[in-house]
């Protein structure tokens, strides 16, 4: 439980490919034995529904593949005693565990951390010519000074202590970039979350952001996240997007169309509000793409 993020990391980067069946299988174990050190009785049922929930979904056990957060889909099962379904849900257990996994007084408080690195990751999602995985340590200064009073040294200062210590951000004395992929892409959703509802919206449709490849987790992540606030949040994402297309819906590019009728499914799938829900139906339908009673 003592191991360090700096520790997990740096095993997990001396490895190829990432941990296979039988390594997850062996470190749960192991993890729960360690967990149960006091109770051994207990370790092989923790273990058994650990590997469950695991395996249960195919982005969780990607997730697993990695030495920090399988630890890290470990800690939130013992925290919070299951592995969340939703994305979402799963994702922001999983940033609060890292932004709170040591005790450092120089390092921000949870929140002010995770808004901080969320409005990184939303300028590196919304940059010019398209999502960047990786900027310079200059860009990212640029993007956060605001968050620092303009004071560039504090702002360079917390990259280089998040990037030794946090498991979040990573860099080589000169780029910055998140540790994963899904980092980016949840806490720039929780930016958009965060913002007014008007400059969300803005923020999504300028250049029918939306629709591109890039940002499609992004949206869906969003779309958790409105859900964690109430279903009729996601309806007005769901109606925002189907508002844009207009009375000219039948002769959007058939791209954009099929956009739409992908996130109907996402939606549907998902159990979001109902009224959003049908709207999109009754939206999908009259394309002509495909039979809305199939959503």
């Amino acid at each position: 439980m003592r191991t360090s993020i700096q520790e997990i990391r740096t095993r997990g980067s001396k490895r190829k490919c990432g941990l296979n069946d039988e390594a997850i299988a062996s470190f749960l174990r192991k993890w729960s034995e360690h967990v149960h050190a006091e109770s051994a009785h207990k370790a092989g049922p923790h273990a058994e529904d650990l590997l469950q929930c695991v395996h249960a979904k195919p982005e969780i056990l990607e997730l697993a593949r990695t030495p920090v957060m399988l630890t890290a889909l470990a800690v939130v099962h013992w925290n919070e005693r299951r592995i969340p379904d939703q994305r979402a849900e799963l994702y922001q257990s999983v940033l609060r565990w890292l932004a709170a996994a040591r005790s450092d007084p120089e390092r921000l408080p949870e929140r002010k951390l995770l808004d901080v690195l969320g409005k990184l990751a939303f300028g590196m999602l919304a940059a010019a010519g398209g999502r960047r995985r990786e900027i310079t340590r200059n860009e990212a200064a640029d993007l956060l000074e605001p968050e620092f009073g303009g004071d560039r040294n504090a702002v360079l200062g917390f990259l280089d202590r998040e990037e030794l210590r946090s498991g979040m951000i990573v860099g080589d004395g000169v780029n910055v970039r998140f540790w994963h992929l899904t980092f980016l892409e949840f806490l720039a959703a929780r930016q958009l979350n965060g913002m007014r509802e008007n400059s969300r919206y803005e923020a999504l449709l300028t250049g029918d952001r939306t629709y591109l490849p890039e940002w499609r987790e992004t949206v869906l992540l969003l779309a958790g996240i409105l859900h964690g606030n109430g279903p009729d949040h996601v309806d007005g994402l769901v109606g925002r997007l189907i508002d844009r297309l207009g009375t000219d819906f039948l002769a959007s590019p058939l791209a954009e169309r099929v956009a739409a009728v992908a996130l109907a499914g996402v939606v549907e799938g998902r159990r979001f509000g109902r009224a959003g829900i049908q709207s999109v139906r009754s939206a999908v339908g009259a394309t002509g793409v495909v039979d809305s009673r199939n959503l």
